[in-house]
């Protein structure tokens, strides 16, 4: 524990993201547009920690004892994982006190996410 950071960004890597961005901590990952940087967009404004694609990355900040935030991927519906896994979000343990700020996918699945709620035009008659 304590490297959930380093951990998202050795996965990012894997996946072939270039991650040379992602080398800070959790809340600076948000606060200083890193994750944009690394191609990235945030999807807050559509997406919860329960309703995230499998796949975002959360970033969190505050946490009781954690200046730093927390960052984890949604693996499956009922899997959280960054330097450890969890079956719910870290924000869902009332105690930790973490604020969701980040819901973060790539920029071209985020793209294909949202044209695929957008309704098709009907044709004029």
């Amino acid at each position: 524990k304590g490297k959930c950071s380093a951990a998202i960004r050795d996965a990012c890597e894997r996946a072939g993201v270039d991650a040379r961005y992602l080398n800070q901590n959790a809340y600076d990952l948000h606060k200083k547009g890193l994750m944009e940087k690394a191609g990235f967009v945030n999807l807050i404004w559509k997406y919860d920690e329960q309703s995230a694609p499998l796949g975002a990355i959360l970033i969190y900040v505050g946490g009781s004892g954690h200046r730093y935030g927390h960052v984890e991927v949604r693996v499956n519906p009922s899997l959280y994982c960054s330097d450890y896994c969890n079956t719910k979000a870290v924000s869902t343990n009332l105690s930790n006190r973490y604020k969701l700020v980040g819901v973060y996918l790539p920029f071209t699945s985020s793209i294909q996410l949202t044209a695929s709620t957008i309704a098709p035009e009907t044709p004029a008659n």
